[in-house]
């Protein structure tokens, strides 16, 4: 069969990314890794070269990566540099294989987030073989994937890039970027780091309103976007419902939301009658909700009572809401309790989520509000985890542009390719010259 080098690159990714056997050779060095991928639930085969050593990590070493049982899907090479090369050249020769290398920002996210549903973390280095357009396309592949986020200093295949981009469009799968420094300082930092040529900013935003993507301002807010739309999926709109146990927060929500594009519409009146005979006399009926409940009681309505919080949040967001967030610290578990108290709240969100097919959260005010135990278990509800109060406004505000965008795009051709050829574009009428101020 005929293949052209961009998909012979491809499939090689694509057996990368979903490997059946992954060979680990150097020494003592690449047990930690055996371990992890064991760890990860890696069940596929695992082999190990070393010349010199019988086992590591209680398997059978291999002499020699001509001794292996067939070419593997993926390799770790964990070696001096000169041998590196020859390990390279001879997978090469058995496998045409990939070797990959990690980055800082991936280490973090994976090494140290807590109750984050992440399926593949790919660092594409300086891009010399693989890029990020390659890595789009090849997790495009993976039914279980929902979101697409990536970081991006340089834009050197912007045409291969925007027809990734435009096919996860396609799929309804989102994609948000977090854009290096655009920058004279910042662009020094990215020449030294991957020798990349950083793109202007009005030249990016241009390309992101082109192709359907959606930025992020730091790291942690593209962890956020990416739980609440993995979790939640995007919502159909920009209108919020806010819950929480503060009139002081409630400020701070309100005064911030025009600013971010989401829309705090009140409970419709027949709702609002249903809430006022639910909740306590002092407990306003607005969005946002301070749900100031006491943690118990005999005559009416309290923390305790799952499903009647679960009814009056389904009145609040009624035909009102595209998406919904508690913002509230929960204590850490201790001998009394003090954490069970609010997971009855909690755990009404599930009921407003399925109920009204809406995206649904529970968000920490400060960044260790939510226990990682807390996390796992409201993943399990399908409740998004959020952490920290302005990284969860900008990943509600992020669901927000996503709606916007995918629903603008939905029946628009796919883009023009964009210029690659510069003496061509020199050549070129002007009168000719695709029109980008719309863009």
């Amino acid at each position: 069969m005929l293949m052209f080098p961009g998909e012979k690159r491809q499939r090689n990714l694509n057996r990368l990314l979903r490997p059946r056997h992954i060979a680990y050779i150097g020494g003592g060095q690449v047990e930690g890794a055996v371990t992890a991928s064991r760890e990860a639930g890696f069940d596929g085969e695992i082999w190990v070269v070393n010349p010199v050593r019988d086992e590591i990590g209680g398997l059978s070493c291999y002499a020699r990566i001509e001794d292996l049982p067939r070419a593997p899907d993926a390799a770790l090479i964990a070696m001096s540099a000169e041998r590196s090369i020859e390990a390279v050249a001879a997978l090469a020769a058995l496998a045409a294989a990939i070797v990959s290398q990690s980055g800082a920002f991936l280490y973090g996210i994976t090494n140290v987030e807590q109750g984050f549903p992440l399926g593949y973390a790919i660092s594409t280095g300086n891009q010399a073989v693989v890029d990020v357009a390659d890595c789009i396309e090849s997790v495009l592949a993976d039914e279980r994937v929902r979101a697409i986020g990536i970081y991006i200093e340089g834009l050197d295949d912007g045409a291969a890039l925007g027809r990734a981009c435009w096919h996860a469009l396609e799929k309804g799968i989102p994609v948000i970027a977090l854009k290096g420094g655009d920058t004279a300082a910042a662009e020094t930092v990215a020449i030294s780091h991957t020798s990349a040529m950083v793109v202007e900013r009005d030249l990016w935003r241009a390309f992101c309103r082109r192709y359907a993507v959606v930025g992020v301002s730091t790291p942690k807010a593209m962890v956020e976007a990416l739980k609440f739309l993995t979790i939640g999926g995007v919502p159909r709109g920009n209108r919020l419902s806010a819950i929480t146990v503060s009139g002081g927060l409630n400020s701070l929500i309100v005064a911030g939301m025009p600013e971010l594009g989401i829309e705090l519409r009140q409970p419709e009146s027949a709702n609002a009658e249903v809430m006022r005979a639910l909740l306590p006399d002092i407990v306003p009926v607005a969005n946002p909700l301070d749900l100031n409940l006491p943690w118990a009681s005999k005559t009416g309505m309290s923390l305790q009572d799952g499903e009647q919080i679960a009814d009056c949040l389904e009145q609040l967001t009624d035909g009102v809401a595209d998406m919904a967030c508690f913002f509230l610290d929960v204590p850490r578990p201790d001998a009394l309790g003090s954490d069970r108290a609010w997971y009855p709240a909690m755990e009404a969100m599930a009921q407003v989520a399925e109920r009204h097919d809406i995206p649904c959260a529970v968000a920490g005010i400060l960044p260790e509000g939510l226990v990682p135990d807390l996390r796992k278990h409201l993943i399990d509800l399908g409740i998004a985890p959020l952490l920290g109060f302005s990284d969860a406004l900008e990943a509600l505000a992020v669901a927000a542009r996503i709606s916007a965008a995918q629903s603008l795009n939905a029946d628009r051709e796919a883009p023009g390719e964009l210029l690659t050829d510069l003496d061509s574009a020199a050549a070129a009428d002007p009168g000719e010259l695709p029109d980008y101020r719309g863009l």
